[in-house]
């Protein structure tokens, strides 16, 4: 208590200040001169702790509030590394191959940001996940993207629009209960009043996507490039329903309210086990694909390029 007498409350401009000099420092030096943002981020203490300490706080009590806060960062850092051993046991299971190759048939390319965002929507507001969205069906249509030549910045942009849009309207979303019980509102009230926002936030995306659709030329070469690309996914993949699994059972238990780590988790066993009893591959290879990422050696470059992918270790920076 006598600790707390020494501290002032910071005025706005100083806190303001306080923001801007750390957060811009790491974006300036980040963005513009390419230093690394994690020794950036640690480097920041320098400046934040004698800002602090100048309105009255000591070290060690900074110091403990930091480790207080740290695990809360810690769900964003597994949920990371589960969907890097998901991409590589599915990889090597020939899930985002199935699903890619079944894409590359039925998605037409002109209509496929406005088409990729309200699969989002529709699977978010289902599953109440935006990362569970981005970790499945994501990765799947990212590889459809890929599959057809998009640049894979352009191809991402609907996909985490469409995860987050639809994750703000699930009942079933935990930030959408948690807003509104913080608040005291009720759940669905709180969704009603939120679609003043999320409509036309929708209509104004979607009709972005679907004008930067029609900027998408393929010509009789690119459709040929396309079925090239199927018959390489084809040749070098047993695909069919049983590749299909693991998506399909991370949808089940999303859809039954199961948390996404332990829905993840359990398609990531899912394609271990399509990769060693369907596709071939033995469960010390798998297991090492799930940490260091599947490295495939068809003779095709773009074949290889598109599933040699995943891996914990790939999403450690």
């Amino acid at each position: 208590m006598e600790g707390n007498e020494t501290r002032k409350m910071p005025s706005f401009g100083y806190a303001m200040f306080t923001m801007a000099l750390i957060l811009g420092g790491i974006m300036v030096l980040g963005a513009v001169f390419g230093f690394k943002m994690q020794v950036l981020f640690l480097l920041a203490w320098i400046v934040a702790f004698p800002l602090c300490m100048k309105i009255g706080y000591k070290y060690t009590e900074l110091q403990k509030g930091m480790f207080a806060f740290m695990p809360r960062c810690l769900l964003p850092v597994v949920f990371t590394i589960t969907i890097g051993a998901l991409i590589g046991a599915w990889n090597a299971s020939g899930t985002i191959a199935a699903v890619t190759h079944l894409g590359m048939k039925i998605i037409n390319p002109s209509y496929f940001q406005v088409t990729s965002f309200i699969i989002c929507i529709l699977f978010s507001m289902i599953t109440g996940t935006s990362w569970g969205t981005c970790g499945t069906i994501g990765i799947a249509l990212m590889g459809v993207a890929l599959g057809m030549g998009f640049n894979p910045l352009v191809a991402a942009s609907p996909i985490i629009c469409g995860a987050f849009v639809g994750d703000g309207l699930s009942p079933l979303s935990d930030t959408t209960n948690i807003i509104s019980g913080a608040v005291g509102v009720d759940l669905f009230s709180h969704i009603k009043y939120q679609l003043r926002v999320t409509i036309p936030t929708i209509i104004i995306s979607a009709v972005i996507f679907f004008v930067l659709g029609l900027n998408n030329h393929f010509d009789a070469s690119s459709t040929g490039e396309i079925a090239s690309i199927m018959d390489g996914i084809a040749g070098n993949f047993r695909l069919g329903f049983i590749p299909m699994i693991p998506v399909i059972l991370v949808i089940a238990l999303l859809c039954f309210k199961v948390p996404t780590i332990p829905s993840l988790l359990c398609g990531g066993v899912g394609g271990l086990l399509v990769a060693t009893l369907y596709q071939g591959h033995t469960a010390k290879a798998v297991i090492d694909y799930m940490w260091s990422g599947y490295t495939m050696s068809s003779g095709d470059a773009f074949i290889d390029k598109l599933f040699s992918r995943g891996g914990m270790s790939s999403m450690t920076g």
